[in-house]
């Protein structure tokens, strides 16, 4: 019995050995930050808002860089009803978006929220590949010679085929010879 304790045990010293050590929670959770946005996205707009509007309202959060206000392609004079404000400071667009959510524009509650903007993955490296060699002509016997073509002709008028009849049964045929005088009918 103890003989199979101490197998198990040095078993088990091995496997722990083998094993890779713990990362401690902080280590493992270390990331770089994400980027602060400075972009918001704002929703639920009358179509009597203009830019102008946009710009008068939020330009006390601070300064705008630029604002983004879709129109209608049937009614050019009409938004789509939602706008894109980016903030030169994400603490400007933090601002924004903390006394602005939920607030009222034109009597509608509107709703704002960050925009994310996406990582852009540099462009890949190219490497300088050197031109492909063209590969010889094939010998001249092996070459087909060219296609000439064709000329087009008005269509020649043709006699309608003659079709023979089918009402006659196939053992009642009348075979014709070739020579009149032979014929007797």
């Amino acid at each position: 019995m103890r003989k199979v304790s101490q197998q198990c045990l040095t078993l088990w010293l091995m496997l722990e050995i083998s094993k890779p050590p713990k990362r401690d929670e902080k280590e493992r959770k270390r990331r770089s930050p994400s980027p602060r946005p400075t972009k918001v996205h704002i929703g639920r707009l009358t179509r009597n808002v203009t830019k102008e509007h946009i710009l008068e309202i939020f330009s006390t959060y601070g300064k705008i860089k630029s604002i983004d206000m879709p129109v209608d392609r049937l009614h050019m004079h009409l938004s789509k009803g939602y706008a894109y404000v980016e903030f030169d400071l994400p603490d400007e667009a933090d601002k924004a978006l903390k006394y602005m959510d939920g607030g009222q524009i034109d009597g509608q509650e509107i709703t704002i929220s960050a925009v994310l903007t996406p990582w852009t993955r540099p462009p890949p490296v190219r490497r300088f590949t050197p031109p492909r060699r063209m590969l010889p002509p094939p010998p001249m016997w092996r070459r087909s010679p060219p296609r000439m073509r064709r000329r087009t002709r008005s269509p020649r008028r043709r006699s309608p085929v003659r079709r023979r009849s089918r009402s006659r049964s196939p053992g009642r045929r009348r075979h014709r010879s070739r020579s009149s005088s032979n014929s007797s009918r």
